[in-house]
């Protein structure tokens, strides 16, 4: 448990670092990106889910802990990161992104915190009955290599692929340092 407390703190340091570094997480290029004006936070969030996906099924294979599936639930999943989104998008901060912009001073940070606590609250007490209310969509504990019934590998494989055609592509039209001046 230690070793897994000092990974997550690590972790944690490094993305705030690269959050902040990045300007990810300054409240108009959230707004922008969901705006469709600024790329830079669909840039970052896409080469850390390439990192992500390689270092975490590479600790898996290696043993070093175990991958644990959830069940699979599109509704849920599409209510949830629409209620989500939309709140980022009003907000200007996420939970991954309120840690730094309180270290970084923003003063209405501390509002959306207050309100990702109220809705964690409510969630305790209604978030079970609504997500049993959409429980005959689940289809239970899989990935994507069970759905295509294939290998991690050729998933991880591809989705790496994929996605540094798509960031070369978004960051030819859009390159990072003409959007850091705007």
């Amino acid at each position: 448990m230690f070793y897994e407390m000092i990974v997550g703190c690590l972790i944690g340091l490094i993305f705030g670092i690269t959050l902040e570094k990045s300007k990810v997480s300054e409240p108009a290029v959230i707004i922008g990106q969901f705006q469709f004006k600024r790329f830079i936070m669909l840039k970052v969030f896409l080469t850390a889910m390439i990192t992500s996906v390689v270092v975490l099924n590479s600790m898996n294979y290696l043993g070093l802990f175990d991958i644990k599936l959830k069940d699979l639930n599109l509704v849920t999943n599409i209510l949830g990161g629409g209620l989500l989104g939309t709140g980022i998008a009003l907000s200007g901060a996420c939970p991954g992104t309120m840690f730094a912009q309180m270290g970084s001073g923003y003063k209405d940070v501390f509002f959306t915190f207050g309100g990702g606590l109220v809705a964690a609250y409510l969630y305790n007490f209604f978030g079970p009955n609504v997500v049993s209310q959409f429980s005959s969509y689940s289809l239970g504990k899989t990935s994507l290599a069970t759905l295509f019934k294939t290998t991690p590998t050729v998933i991880i494989g591809l989705i790496v692929i994929v996605n540094i055609i798509f960031l070369t592509i978004v960051e030819k039209i859009y390159p990072w340092k003409e959007e850091l001046k705007s």
